[in-house]
């Protein structure tokens, strides 16, 4: 993977906020980057579209979280760094939902609150950004933000996350993770690729789908992390990336409450098989 860089210019101060917040409470100076949804919305402010300052709050702003589906500021260290002592300020640290990470929430220099994650999970610990994005799922994620100096920063991309980008379109690389299909629908509803789907990365979703069916999952997952599969895959069916043949790896696994013909609750179905005859009748 080759990736192209440039130096920051002068951005707006909704991403310089968040640029001196991680700067001053992450030391960048120890090697740290920032990698993922934000680096990408930094990257299409340059070279997409410049961003409003109405949308730089969108994507920040977690008390508008429900309406806006704002992102957090993803960072990571190298593997040689074991400890990062946080600035006296931010507020607790919590677990994220998967426990890769620690989350909290900070005070940007005067523009509110952001989520910051601070990825901890050594298996998610890399030797450099490259390697950090080469084991991202989506291309469309494949950027990063490194420190060079007080003030000074670095945008990397991989070439192909701004070809899928500027073509509104979700871009598949693995399918090792089991978050992958709620990383898609919220690309494709949240993220500005309402195109869907690279039409090689459709093959990529059906492996993905035999993994959930199978449960062939790598060993740093476990039955917290593969449990929303299965809302994931009814929510892909429901917006039109599963076919109705591909139901069939999930027959006689997830069971549902139906309706009867007056909308009171009814009797159990089997939730594949529900749906293949509604699709075929």
């Amino acid at each position: 993977m080759k990736l192209e860089t440039m130096k920051l210019p002068v951005l707006p101060p909704e991403p310089t906020g968040v640029l001196y917040t991680v700067s001053k409470h992450f030391g960048f100076e120890g090697g740290g980057w920032i990698a993922g949804g934000f680096a990408r919305q930094v990257a299409h402010h340059l070279l997409v579209k410049m961003k409003t300052s109405e949308e730089w709050e969108k994507y920040l702003e977690p008390e508008r979280r429900r309406d806006y589906h704002p992102g957090d500021v993803d960072v990571f260290l190298p593997k040689h760094i074991t400890h990062v002592e946080l600035e006296a300020g931010l507020l607790t640290l919590r677990d994220s939902y998967a426990q890769f990470a620690k989350n909290l929430q900070a005070n940007s220099r005067d523009h509110g609150r952001m989520n910051i994650q601070f990825v901890t999970a050594p298996e998610f610990r890399y030797n450099g950004v490259q390697d950090c994005l080469a084991a991202f799922d989506l291309y469309n994620a494949r950027y990063a933000i490194t420190y060079e100096k007080p003030g000074e920063f670095v945008l990397h991309w991989d070439p192909r996350a701004l070809v899928a980008d500027r073509l509104n379109r979700v871009s598949i690389v693995q399918t090792l993770s089991p978050f992958l299909g709620s990383r898609v629908l919220k690309y494709i509803e949240h993220r500005d690729c309402g195109n869907g789907l690279m039409p090689d990365s459709n093959e990529l979703l059906l492996e993905w789908l035999v993994r959930v069916a199978t449960g062939a999952w790598p060993d740093n997952f476990d039955a917290k992390h593969i449990v929303g599969t299965k809302g994931q895959v009814m929510k892909l069916r429901e917006a039109g990336y599963v076919k109705t043949n591909e139901l069939a790896f999930f027959i006689n696994r997830w069971k549902i409450t139906g309706k009867s013909a007056y909308g009171f609750p009814g009797k159990e179905v089997d939730w594949a098989c529900d749906q293949i005859d509604k699709a075929t009748t």
